[in-house]
């Protein structure tokens, strides 16, 4: 009974769906976004060869000689976040582009938030050690990413600033309670 109430906005959704299958600019973007996929997968295999040369340097980095043993260090740390980070950037510039060619990028720009939500995973399995912590930051902050990427961050603290309770002239929000927490 209640599946019939839903029919016609299935029905709706569903033409709506379809009408964007076969629209030329939906394909043109996932031509964008296979092009800047490629486009980093070729940057990364020209850079591959720099990080193997600085791990192989690696021991003379950790005896802290040789030019560089900072900056050496330091780029050994960002290489797990190397293709995320390589693939968000030319989807960023594929964005641009989409909207010069296309006049539309919100599938470019919805591909951009996952390889920033990769970034983002990748940057906590790398630098987050402690256990406790990564479980919280990979169940609260790729969530909150994820929200943030499809734009309704914004709405979530609205609303989490709306439930609230009140004694007196002091009200305390859930939002406020939790920045508390946190910061």
């Amino acid at each position: 009974m209640w599946f019939e109430s839903l029919k016609p906005y299935a029905s709706r959704s569903l033409d709506a769906l379809l009408q964007l299958a076969v629209s030329p600019v939906f394909y043109g973007q996932i031509a964008i976004i296979g092009v800047a996929l490629l486009a980093s997968y070729i940057i990364m295999r020209a850079v591959r060869p720099l990080v193997r040369r600085l791990q192989e340097g690696a021991g003379a980095t950790e005896a802290g000689i040789g030019p560089f043993a900072t900056v050496r260090s330091w780029l050994l740390g960002l290489s797990d976040l190397l293709w995320p980070i390589v693939a968000a950037l030319v989807l960023a510039a594929a964005a641009q582009l989409a909207e010069l060619m296309l006049r539309d990028s919100w599938l470019v720009r919805l591909a951009l938030g996952v390889a920033t939500i990769a970034i983002l995973l990748a940057a906590i399995r790398r630098y987050v050690g402690n256990r406790q912590l990564n479980v919280l930051a990979r169940w609260v902050g790729i969530p909150l990413a994820i929200i943030a990427v499809f734009g309704y961050f914004d709405e979530l603290t609205a609303w989490l600033d709306t439930v609230a309770f009140q004694a007196g002239n002091i009200r305390i929000s859930v939002l406020a309670i939790l920045k508390a927490a946190l910061f």
